[in-house]
């Protein structure tokens, strides 16, 4: 079975003095492996993606989801709510129907970075950290 996993994963934060920071917004790259686990469908209901999720995992013992409802085809996704002031840790998984149609997931991929500030209507804008 090829293995289930995001390429990369990269978050935009406003995070200058002088621009008020805008809300989070990730976005990661198509796996070339995903071939192997299209979106699934009525007619595909096994090795197949249902979506992804987005957690704050900045206290293990106490996860914070910031969303599981994101589409198996998206490459992107928008936070609407600002996470406090501070450093924070994001995880993104990758939910899928395994060979038997049980539910399984990717190895999750995380980013650390730091909210610098409350945020200001309006859209992210273009500051990445990428991570492998």
């Amino acid at each position: 079975m090829k293995p289930l996993y995001i390429f990369v994963l990269a978050l935009a934060v406003a995070t200058t003095a002088t621009a008020p920071a805008q809300f989070p917004a990730f976005t990661w790259q198509a796996n070339p492996g995903w071939s192997a686990w299209p979106p699934c469908t009525t007619k595909v209901t096994t090795m197949c993606r249902t979506g992804f999720a987005i957690s704050d995992v900045t206290k293990p013992s106490a996860p914070f989801n910031v969303s599981n409802t994101i589409s198996a085809t998206a490459l992107s996704y928008t936070m609407w709510k600002m996470p406090t002031v501070g450093v924070h840790t994001f995880s993104l998984v990758a939910n899928a129907k395994n060979q038997a149609g049980a539910a399984t997931a990717s190895t999750p991929v995380t980013l650390t970075t730091t909210i610098k500030a409350a945020a200001a209507p309006g859209a992210p804008l273009a500051f990445a950290i990428k991570t492998p």
